[in-house]
């Protein structure tokens, strides 16, 4: 049953399901201080939500006087979303259940990436096996989250695009992809769906606010404030690349440009997901172009210091482990914090994101559950 903004939850519904997610088998009688409700409405939502089969209970040893508290789960098979990814060599496809567990993680392949029937029906196609495959229930699908590389052009489903994916550019997504994929879809751009998967299983449960470096076929990036999305007025909050004038941009350090830097040296590498599968830090190219992209790198960190004081920065999309390691270590000190008698700000600590690969399409699984279900 949904309400009339489509959700299956209540607000405080929602609040309750997003604090047990985060604390696995929390008692009901603890829950009750995380949500500054009274212990009736507490007891009232869990009653709520064990009857729409989104919450389980079960009693506590006794340990104590009174009647023994419940210990509360969420229920993992209780609802499902897929995630897509568009990138601009690969499309990746993401089911995760109510939990937030990353139930498959798979490539897509469709003979040509431009064009948009073909990927929208090679998509659904997908999508229909695998649920197949792993036993979901068509209704226990609550929505897709498709994210795509680019930055938005005045309205939340309209985006700019790199030159490989033109004929996604500047046309509103959601009456493509409503329908066809799901009847509850909602878009995002590949930077902030990566830095929305950190939120739950990676730097985000230590991190509340921290900035989200994209590597990509371009350059991007996430802030996540206090747990959720900064997203600014025209939401390109994290658009990096406009830190950078126009006869910089080939220096940023978008994997695009690596791509080109290798083939100079004769290393024939033809997709960021051949990178991924190939990357050798002793590549010829590699380090010079490291060099290259550490100054600008050093920039956009003491940008996002300045501006958001992130207590991380995050170093993740499709570049590899190995290479994020390197340009962590080329920006080990964007400050030139070099005298030690002068006290300067609190600086973010960088770091790698640890979840493996890019996590686009698993963020973007993480939109319909987020914004239904959770908070």
């Amino acid at each position: 049953m949904r309400d009339r903004q489509g959700r299956i939850a209540t607000e405080n519904e929602r609040l309750v399901l997003d604090i047990v997610h985060r604390n696995p088998e929390i008692s009901r009688s603890i829950l009750t201080k995380h949500t500054g409700l009274t212990q009736q409405s507490v007891h009232r939502i869990v009653d709520s939500l064990i009857s729409k089969n989104l919450l389980k209970a079960d009693r506590e040893t006794k340990s104590g006087p009174g009647q023994p508290s419940l210990t509360l789960t969420l229920i993992d098979d209780a609802a499902f979303a897929f995630g897509v990814s568009l990138n601009t060599d690969t499309i990746q496809l993401s089911l995760v259940n109510l939990s937030c567990t990353q139930i498959i993680d798979t490539y897509v392949e469709p003979t040509n990436l431009n064009n948009r029937d073909i990927v929208i029906k090679s998509i659904k196609s997908s999508m229909e096996r695998l649920a197949e495959e792993h036993s979901v229930p068509t209704n226990k699908i609550v929505g897709v989250g498709f994210a795509i590389t680019g930055y938005r052009l005045g309205a939340p489903d309209k985006f700019h695009t790199s030159s490989q994916l033109s004929e996604w550019a500047n046309i509103p997504l959601l009456p493509e992809l409503t329908g066809h994929l799901h009847d509850h879809v909602w878009v995002e751009n590949n930077a902030n769906a990566n830095a929305i998967a950190e939120t739950l299983v990676g730097a985000g449960r230590t991190h509340a606010s921290f900035s989200y470096l994209s590597f990509n076929y371009g350059f991007g990036g996430g802030i996540i404030i206090d747990g959720r999305p900064l997203t600014g007025a025209h939401m390109n909050a994290g658009e990096l690349g406009t830190i950078l004038t126009p006869d910089q941009m080939t220096s940023r350090p978008a994997l695009g440009e690596l791509l080109i830097r290798l083939k100079n040296h004769g290393i024939n590498i033809n997709s960021i997901r051949e990178l991924a599968e190939k990357f050798d830090p002793n590549m010829p190219g590699v380090r010079e172009w490291v060099d290259e992209v550490t100054p600008h790198l050093n920039l956009t960190i003491r940008a996002l210091s300045a501006i958001t004081d992130p207590s991380a920065i995050v170093f993740g999309g499709e570049a590899p482990p190995a290479l994020r390691d390197m340009l962590i270590n080329a920006s080990s000190n964007p400050f030139g914090d070099h005298d030690p008698t002068v006290r300067s700000p609190s600086r973010p600590s960088l770091i790698k994101s640890d979840i493996d690969g890019d996590a686009a399409s698993f963020g973007a699984a993480l939109l319909p559950i987020k914004q239904q279900i959770l908070l």
